[in-house]
């Protein structure tokens, strides 16, 4: 029998998102049927965090 091969090019939280969590859910379905053979590939973006000036404490003299 030949599986029906799935790629998919989506991102996964986090972040969270509308198109992260409907990513994650149609995996989470998708996986479920034998007949699929899928592969995903994630393209989230995940900045480091920079520091920005109101993060550093306030130093008064």
């Amino acid at each position: 029998m030949n599986r029906t091969r799935v790629l998919l090019a989506a991102p996964l939280p986090p972040p969270t998102g509308g198109i992260a969590v409907w990513t994650d859910i149609l995996l989470r379905h998708m996986g479920r049927h034998a007949d699929l053979d899928i592969h995903h590939v994630d393209t989230a973006l995940r900045w480091k965090k920079r520091p920005r000036s109101w993060d550093r404490p306030l130093v008064l003299y």
